[in-house]
């Protein structure tokens, strides 16, 4: 056998130890991940060897799974302030943008304000103190999706972010264009974490949501 044959046959195998299994109907024993309007649930599915993940979707628009990530705009730039009012508002109180630009906030409420970063899973991945009339920029999200900027405490004064990602597709797994109803089942081997990311078959290239299989 050749070098290159040897060669291919480990990337196939490599690709299977993570992909090959089930890729149509629904599994009664498999996990269900919804698919929602914004967001997977739940965020990240931990699951054994072997098992099966089953994708539902609940939205009224159509989508498709694709394993990979979103990745940053090459061309990032800082965007114009949030304001932080004082009656609980945020100006604009939702904001889209590109993962990799800078968000920035501005303090009018008069006082000090404690706001913490929430991602599409509840976490809080960050917490900002502004002094009164203080600017903060910041640009560490982790990855594409929709964040909620809110006072520490207090989930209904708030605002959104929505960062849109480049869809970068690595090959290991691909659902058809799911409708609403649609299902997408697979089988995963082997072990470690497998991100993916859902489009908005309609606009592929405003995709936010991600979500992670990490098998154990």
């Amino acid at each position: 056998m050749s070098k290159w044959v040897f060669s291919a046959l480990l990337i196939v195998a490599a690709i299977c130890l993570y992909s090959c299994g089930g890729g149509g109907g629904g599994s009664k024993s498999a996990y269900v991940v919804q698919i929602q309007s914004t967001r997977v649930y739940p965020k990240t599915t931990s699951i054994k060897s072997g098992d099966g993940v089953e994708w539902v979707n609940k939205d009224s628009a159509a989508h498709q799974v694709v394993s990979g990530t979103l990745a940053k705009v090459s061309n990032p730039v800082t965007l114009p302030e949030i304001e932080i009012r004082s009656g609980s508002t945020f100006a604009p109180s939702s904001l889209d943008a590109n993962f990799g630009d800078t968000v920035q906030w501005h303090n009018l409420t008069g006082s000090e304000f404690v706001m913490d970063i929430v991602n599409d899973a509840g976490t809080v991945i960050d917490t900002l103190t502004f002094a009164n009339g203080e600017v903060k920029s910041y640009k560490d999200f982790p990855t594409a999706g929709r964040y909620t900027a809110q006072k520490s405490g207090n989930a209904f004064f708030s605002g959104t972010v929505t960062l849109y990602g480049i869809p970068t597709p690595n090959g290991i797994f691909q659902s058809d264009i799911l409708p609403n109803g649609g299902t997408f089942t697979r089988k995963f081997s082997g072990y470690g974490t497998l991100p993916y990311y859902v489009l908005y078959t309609d606009d592929p290239n405003e995709a936010f949501i991600t979500g992670s299989i990490v098998v154990q």
